[in-house]
């Protein structure tokens, strides 16, 4: 599935489906900052979800977790 951006042919992205079921999106972007994210979800019981979060810019990696829980 391609990712619709606001700036056209600036970024690309694609979202696929592992085997459990969960998504994952892949993006890749032009301009004076190219570089390319992944974002991973993943499911930690019914009321949270963690997004691990790895991007690339200039040849740097960076990687982090986004927590959410519902109340």
């Amino acid at each position: 599935m391609e990712r619709v951006c606001l700036m056209p042919r600036s970024c690309r992205g694609t979202v696929s489906v592992r085997p459990d079921g969960l998504p994952v999106l892949r993006l890749r972007w032009d301009g004076p900052y190219a570089g390319e994210g992944v974002d991973e979800f993943v499911l930690v019981g019914r009321d949270e979800m963690h997004v691990v979060s790895t991007v690339t810019v200039g040849g740097r990696t960076v990687s982090y977790t986004s927590v959410h829980t519902r109340k």
